[in-house]
């Protein structure tokens, strides 16, 4: 666990009445204009979404007759469904206290914190498969699977994803949820049951000690077939470069609350050593897995980082 400098400690603001809805708009304007889509389901048949209605063709079956309809029209339709989408997509975030870093940044879409980041990637991707007619659904971690929806792929689900990701992020940032990641994965292989695309944000702030734990969770989840995304979601300049000047710090843990005073110049070349051969070992364990990495630096704003990696998974999808 990296220790962070203590910031400005006061809770975050509750939410407004309208800040879901901003979010969501927020979220269409980073999407639409730069992409077509990650992925795009051309099948249609019958299934539990209802799609449209065509006129009954004289000979086949009358299963999905709108019986409704031709008692008001005296006309036969088939009701036409929107076939189950072949990809499902769940958008896995880290809520552990870590992800409120920098605790001073309150709920600003345009300068978020690592969970407004996390939240505002999540609404983004949302609104594009939603616009591919792709099934999405939403994970929130700490040190258990602590909420899970269902994968589907209506404007009320979208919404109301939404709507839970706003009230966990108005929460305050005193909560001291800390991180088990590979506790959470193996819980989440379990619960996800089909194959599945699984963004997952996080910081990574997990015990450099227990990294097989981590290589296991990782496993586990393409042991199920699941495609796996990693987003390493962090404030560069602080958490690796150790940009945060020559005076004396204190700095806290934020998930123990463990706090130490220290010389930033004194420490700066181990940290950064330290930090870098971290990350790289998550990396690396990734990669033997095939999963994707994508450094997600929330001073470089979302748009960017979005459009680079949605580029990259369309090339990978042809």
């Amino acid at each position: 666990m990296f220790y962070l400098p203590i910031m400005n400690s006061n809770p975050l603001d509750s939410a407004s009445l309208h800040f879901s809805e901003r979010l969501e708009l927020m979220a269409k304007r980073v999407v639409e204009g730069f992409i077509t889509g990650l992925h795009r389901s051309p099948y249609q048949g019958f299934s539990v979404e209802f799609a449209e209605h065509r006129a009954y063709v004289a000979g086949e079956s009358t299963r999905h007759m709108d019986w409704k309809l031709l008692a008001r029209t005296d006309k036969h339709y088939i009701k036409r469904y929107e076939e189950e989408t072949n990809l499902r997509c769940w958008c896995v975030v880290d809520i552990s206290n870590s992800m409120r870093y920098p605790f001073d940044l309150k709920m600003d879409l345009e300068k978020p914190n690592k969970l407004g980041f996390s939240f505002l990637a999540s609404a983004s991707l949302f609104h594009l498969l939603k616009k591919q007619r792709d099934a999405f659904g939403l994970g929130l971690l700490t040190d258990t699977l602590d909420y899970l929806s269902e994968a589907r792929l209506t404007s009320l689900h979208q919404r109301r994803l939404i709507e839970r990701m706003t009230e966990e992020w108005s929460k305050a940032s005193s909560q001291k949820n800390k991180t088990d990641l590979a506790q959470s994965l193996h819980l989440l292989a379990e619960r996800v049951k089909r194959r599945s695309l699984i963004i997952l944000f996080t910081d990574l702030f997990e015990d450099p000690d227990r990294l097989d734990d981590f290589k296991a969770a990782l496993q586990h989840l393409r042991f199920r077939n699941h495609d796996v995304v990693v987003f390493h979601v962090h404030q560069k300049s602080t958490e690796m470069d150790w940009s945060v000047g020559n005076r004396p710090l204190k700095v806290v843990d934020s998930e123990t609350g463990e706090i130490l005073q220290i010389e930033p110049s004194q420490i700066r070349t181990e940290y950064i050593q330290a930090a870098t051969e971290y990350q790289h070992s998550m990396q690396l364990i990734c990669g033997q897995w095939g999963i994707d990495w994508v450094e997600a630096d929330i001073d470089k704003g979302i748009e960017p980082i979005l459009v680079e990696f949605l580029q990259k998974r369309k090339t990978l999808s042809r």
